[in-house]
């Protein structure tokens, strides 16, 4: 689950719990009795802040699966496009990686940065999920 859900779901607890806060002025009527018991609000302010604190030491202690671990990166290398898809070489590490470029219009030859995700795949292959194309460098050299 995503930073924005977590963040979400604590924000919409600090609000139940704002809302059940009674009120300091509230004016006694024969619908809203003074002087009783507050067992159910204090109650759900003690739910929702166990509640709160629980999601916040996931949102902090949480982390992603080993075969799926993520990485923002950049890679520098020159374009392969193949029958089984467009590869580039990193010149850093020399591992070749896997493309996923939705957004990005690569040419066979280039030599480019590309910023994005690295990962593993289900089979064990390098992919990047790329996010931009931070540099075109022209035609790769031989």
């Amino acid at each position: 689950m995503s930073s924005r859900y977590w963040l979400r779901a604590m924000l919409i607890i600090a609000l139940c719990l704002a809302i059940a806060w009674p009120a300091s002025g509230q004016t006694c009527t024969q619908a809203i009795p003074c002087g009783g018991s507050n067992t159910g609000a204090v109650t759900l302010m003690i739910v929702g802040a166990v509640a709160a604190g629980a999601g916040l030491f996931y949102f902090l202690h949480h982390k992603p699966q080993k075969d799926q671990k993520l990485t923002q990166s950049s890679v520098v290398g020159c374009v392969q496009k193949t029958d089984e898809g467009i590869f580039l070489r990193n010149e850093k590490d020399h591992l070749t990686y896997g493309i996923i470029a939705d957004t990005v219009d690569l040419k066979n030859g280039e030599r480019v940065e590309l910023s994005g995700r690295k990962f593993k795949d289900n089979n064990g292959k390098l992919r990047v999920d790329v996010d931009a194309l931070v540099q075109d460098y022209g035609p790769c050299t031989p």
